[in-house]
C-alpha cells in the first residue's frame, strides 16, 4: 500500500544541502531515507562509497 506523503514545513531560512535542489526536494528525500531500514542505509551507503572508489582507479 501506497503511503501519503506528509506536509512538509521549512523553516525560515532552511539552506537546501545541494544548490540545484528546492528545499522541498530536500525535505523529501530526508523524509524517504527516513522510510529505510538501518540495514538499507547501510547498503546504500556502501554501495555510494564502492562507486566513487571505483571511479579513482
Amino acid at each position: 500500500m501506497a503511503q501519503i506523503l506528509p506536509k512538509f514545513t521549512i523553516k525560515p531560512g532552511y539552506q537546501p544541502q545541494s544548490q540545484d535542489t528546492t528545499p522541498e526536494v530536500d525535505l523529501l528525500g530526508f523524509w524517504l531515507l527516513k522510510q529505510r531500514t538501518p540495514e538499507q542505509r547501510l547498503l546504500m551507503g556502501s554501495s555510494i562509497r564502492c562507486n566513487s572508489f571505483s571511479r579513482l582507479t
